[in-house]
């Protein structure tokens, strides 16, 4: 009898402790629903301008902010540490919405980020000429769009 009053315990607490750890993990969220897509090839073809290629520092990590944001709110994490957090709305005259720039590519393993709260989108940064990245969002299927890409945009 007591052995299966203790047994009854240890499952009760067991979980309890499983659904508290889950609860906190960094792959929770609670905000908007979308798909994600990474796309590790430049698929667009792009105005660019090469003097603005040049102007890029050879040991920094570039993410632009493109089409389809509308006061949304950016989270970005490197090696999991929390660096930026901002709303951002595309400018309907140029297409852009801003950007983020940080340093020391080198020590850079990966890059994450969340859109309202949402799914996280985890792109390993393997290769550390990757240094030129733009996010998309299509609002009206709910798909968020990282792309590598192989010039700095070029907004008209």
């Amino acid at each position: 009898m007591l052995q299966s009053f203790l047994n009854v315990v240890y499952c009760s607490t067991m979980v309890c402790c499983l659904s508290c750890s889950n609860n906190n993990t960094a792959d929770t969220y609670d905000g908007e629903i979308y798909t994600i897509e990474i796309r590790y090839e430049d698929s667009f073809n792009r105005k660019f301008r090469e003097s603005w290629d040049q102007m890029v520092s050879e040991d920094s990590l570039y993410l632009f902010f493109e089409q389809g944001f509308k006061d949304d709110v950016i989270t970005i994490y490197i090696n999991g540490e929390k660096l930026y957090e901002s709303n951002v709305t595309t400018d309907i005259q140029d297409g852009s919405a801003g950007q983020f720039v940080t340093a020391n590519i080198q020590n850079i393993k990966h890059l994450s980020l969340r859109l309202n709260n949402g799914p996280l989108v985890f792109f390993e940064q393997t290769e550390k000429k990757n240094k030129l990245l733009n996010l998309n969002y299509d609002r009206k299927n709910n798909h968020l769009l990282l792309s590598v890409i192989n010039h700095v945009p070029f907004y008209d």
